[in-house]
């Protein structure tokens, strides 16, 4: 079903997460980069083969994966979700996540942050995080 969807909606970059080692992400014309993590899970960037992807990098979580095209970086993250997950997700946003970001200035494309910075975004229950807001402060997202 992905690959009629990526072919059909014509998707140059898609980010996969809850990836497992058993699922093959493998479609012609297309380059899969796949960081599968301790707990058996991962995240995963697809991208047609005419893009070239450089600057691979995985945390040894599975939780992140990262790939520049050009002055792109295209960061796909799938933090810890869930109120009982919350010092994981802090610590994950303090230091995980910051082995994956840029150095420099650049453009970023990002996967799922598990977490909401506004009221305004949600109905319920807002899962919140105080590291992730100060990083978006700090990056001026």
């Amino acid at each position: 079903m992905l690959e009629v969807f990526l072919r059909k909606h014509e998707v140059d970059i898609a980010l996969l997460q809850e990836v497992t080692p058993g699922g093959n992400i493998t479609f012609s014309g297309y380059q899969s980069h796949v960081n599968i993590g301790m707990s058996e899970r991962g995240t995963a960037i697809l991208a047609k083969a005419k893009l070239p992807l450089r600057r691979i990098e995985c945390i040894p979580s599975g939780r992140g994966i990262v790939a520049y095209y050009g002055n792109i970086c295209i960061l796909n993250i799938c933090a810890p979700s869930g109120s009982s997950n919350r010092k994981e997700r802090e610590e994950f946003f303090n230091t995980g996540l910051m082995e994956l970001l840029p150095h420099v200035s650049t453009e970023i494309l990002a996967g799922n942050l598990n977490c909401l910075l506004s009221n305004g975004d949600c109905t319920g229950h807002r899962p919140s995080s105080k590291a992730l807001e100060r990083m978006v402060q700090g990056l001026r997202l």
